[in-house]
Formats: C-alpha cells, sequence, structure tokens
C-alpha cells in the first residue's frame, strides 16, 4: 500500500493540520518558528547516514515541518514541554552522537533504531522506534536513571494528545519558544485520557513499601495524573508512611491541592525526622499558599 493511499496517512495529515491550527491560534511565537517541511530529495538526503528505514509517519511529520527554528539563536521552539523538535538533520547527527557516546562508555543505553525527534536539551529526548513492525513513541532521560518510558504508541496520537493540551488551556506559550504547563490542567487531561481509575489502593502500597521500579512506576503515576482521590491515603502517608512514602506524600499533597493539607504538611516541615520529608512539605505548603 502507498503512503498516499494510506488512510493512517489521511488522519496524521489531519491531526497535523489541527496542531498547527492551535499553535496558531494559542501560540504564535512557536507557529511562526516551524520550518519549512522536506522535499523528498531533502528527506532522503537528511537521512543519509541513518541505517534504518524512517517509518512512514516520520517521514510525513517531516514533510509537514521539518522542526523548528533556533529563536535569539540559541533556544529551539518546543511543541510541547521538553519537545524541541530537531530538524532532520539534527536528529540523525544527535543519533550519531548517542551511539559514539555509548561506544566510549562501553555501554549500550541508547538503542541503534531510535530517532531522537524531540529534545529538551537536557539528557532528554523523545524518539521514534524505526525497527520492527510498529513505531512507538518512547521518552527517554539519560540522567534519571537512565529511563525510558513508553509514552504512545504512535505520533498521530502523541499529536492527538498534545492538542488536547493546547486546547484546553493546560499549555500556554513561554518565552523564547519554550511551552509552560499547568500541571493541574495537564493532569486532568491525563485523567480523561485514561477513563478508569486505576486501584490507588494498590498504588499507594507501591509507593509506601514496592521494590524500587514499583516505587518509580506508582510515583510516575501519581505526579502525572494528580488523582483527588489519592487525597485520604496520601494523608495517611504522611502520618504513618515508611520514610520513602512520607516523602512521597509530603511532595504530591501540594501538588494535588486541597486546603486540607497544610495542618498535616506544617507538621512534617516542622517535625518529621527526615530533611527530605522536611523539605519537600514546606515546598508543598508554599505551593498551597500560591495556589500553583
Amino acid at each position: 500500500m502507498t503512503e498516499r493511499s494510506d488512510p493512517n496517512s489521511a488522519e496524521l495529515r489531519h491531526t497535523l493540520t489541527a496542531l498547527e491550527t492551535e499553535l496558531v491560534l494559542h501560540a504564535p511565537q512557536i507557529a511562526q518558528a516551524l520550518l519549512p517541511g522536506l522535499t523528498s530529495d531533502g528527506f532522503q538526503a537528511a537521512v543519509i547516514d541513518f541505517p534504518y528505514q524512517i517509518p512512514a509517519a516520520a517521514r510525513q511529520l517531516y514533510q509537514w515541518h521539518d522542526g523548528t527554528q533556533l529563536l535569539n539563536g540559541r533556544d529551539r521552539a518546543a511543541l510541547f514541554p521538553g519537545g524541541k523538535m530537531l530538524p532532520l538533520r539534527e536528529a540523525v547527527r544527535q543519533w550519531a552522537g548517542a551511539i559514539e557516546g555509548d561506544r566510549r562508555a562501553g555501554r549500550s543505553v541508547w538503542q541503534r533504531d531510535w530517532l531522537p525527534m524531540f529534545t529538551d536539551d537536557w539528557g532528554g529526548w523523545h524518539v521514534i522506534k524505526c525497527a520492527g513492525g510498529s513505531h512507538p513513541i518512547l521518552a527517554f532521560n539519560l540522567v534519571e536513571l537512565p529511563r525510558i518510558d513508553s509514552t504512545y504508541p504512535d505520533l498521530r496520537r502523541m499529536f492527538e494528545s498534545v492538542i488536547r493540551r493546547w486546547r484546553s488551556g493546560a499549555f500556554r506559550q513561554g518565552e523564547l519558544g519554550t511551552v509552560e504547563a499547568d500541571a493541574r490542567a495537564v493532569a486532568a487531561v491525563y485523567r480523561a485520557e485514561d477513563g478508569e481509575l486505576p486501584d490507588l489502593t494498590r498504588i499507594l502500597k507501591d509507593l509506601n513499601e514496592g521494590p524500587e521500579q514499583t516505587y518509580i512506576d506508582a510515583l510516575g503515576l501519581l505526579r502525572t495524573r494528580l488523582y483527588p482521590e489519592a487525597f485520604p491515603g496520601l494523608m495517611g502517608l504522611l502520618e504513618t508512611g515508611s520514610v520513602r512514602g512520607r516523602r512521597a506524600a509530603s511532595e504530591l499533597l501540594g501538588a494535588i491541592g486541597p486546603r486540607e493539607a497544610a495542618t498535616a504538611l506544617r507538621r512534617a516541615a516542622d517535625a518529621d525526622p527526615d530533611d527530605v520529608v522536611r523539605l519537600l512539605a514546606k515546598k508543598s505548603l508554599s505551593e498551597l499558599d500560591t495556589g500553583s
């Protein structure tokens, strides 16, 4: 089947058009920073040193726009927080740098079929997996662990999610083409996308006493979703949980935001035996005071 007759191609084209409309409305500086799309010859020239076939969706993306400009000569415009869209030549250059970095370090952290498409410039990328029958979007962070998260099954669904955040006001344009996020509004979009509420009793137990990876997964879920329903359980953890559980609770209660948490957070900030808990509780109190 050719790309032109592929219904997935038409769906992605519609999604990219909708994304550009949202950027024009809500982030005009970012919309103006989108670079022209690549011609077929330009595309082939950009990937000549990349040994994998570029997925059709990624090819279509770069024909739409070949990344974003550097604003004021130093900051590339982003489409979402941490999502500065790399021109294809720069994406291939960063791929080569990652492969060489692994070789010199004698490790294999970066998978060879990953093409970095978006970066935060601080050791974080969103990559597309090029080999195999599916081409998910993965979030890779070289600083944290390193950590790999399966973020979206494909580019279209990633951009549909980005559109919802721009449209709802969860994202807003910052300075120099950055994207600022309202954490609570973003969390509400995540919850709407997820649909069903997960087993919070299990998640809170994992937060308090689960193995390391299970704890990391539970904390990541609660940081991104900020379930209001988790509030009573987090209050319990803050009072009687393990050190790890109290640290997580003292952080999350400020982000979730009910004012009823203030008394318990103030008590933790003043008297918890763990230094980290006290620091996180103080930060959460300031979040409650400012409503951020």
